[in-house]
């Protein structure tokens, strides 16, 4: 089952473009940057469609594939809350941006779970499961799809977060 990776990309392209249109020195007024409120509106628009993608077509095992478009999605939401008009916009100080360290919180524990699903696809260990007990292969299965579950979870807890957070700030600007 593939996940719609054209969707997914679209929207980092969408959230990478609504974050080139922000200057890096605003200061997220109505003065500096007159379409700020739209521009939230349109990237948390974007991450509910996101959020819908990933909880429609990505199930455990996450595949290598779903695991770097989610890194990619991720990187562009940091990047887009680390600009100084968003920060603005959402309260938020440089120093003290948790949507972007829990950001990047997710992209290590994506990391980790690159290397997990690496094993878990790699050729040779699909050969040596064939040949053990299905018992031993349902435990492993298992614990690779719990793995899996507790990420894809705490990507769309991410996602709502920013997204809740975008159309509060859209709506102050």
């Amino acid at each position: 089952m593939a996940l719609h990776l054209s969707g997914v990309e679209q929207l980092t392209a969408q959230i990478h473009a609504v974050r080139l249109g922000l200057p890096q020195g605003a200061e997220g007024n109505e003065a500096v940057v007159p379409d700020l409120s739209r521009k939230l509106t349109d990237a948390a628009e974007y991450l509910g469609s996101a959020r819908s993608d990933i909880q429609l077509n990505v199930q455990p095992p996450i595949s290598l594939l779903h695991t770097t478009a989610i890194e990619e999605l991720l990187k562009s939401v940091i990047d887009l809350v680390l600009i100084s008009a968003v920060l603005a916009a959402l309260g938020r100080s440089p120093t003290e941006n948790e949507l972007a360290d829990k950001g990047y919180e997710l992209l290590g524990k994506a990391n980790r779970y690159r290397e997990l699903a690496k094993h878990y696809f790699s050729t040779t260990v699909k050969k040596v499961r064939d040949t053990r007990p299905s018992n031993e292969v349902s435990e492993e299965v298992d614990k690779i799809a719990d793995r899996a579950d507790e990420f894809k979870g705490a990507v769309v807890e991410y996602i709502d977060k920013v997204r809740n957070e975008f159309v509060r700030a859209g709506r102050k600007v």
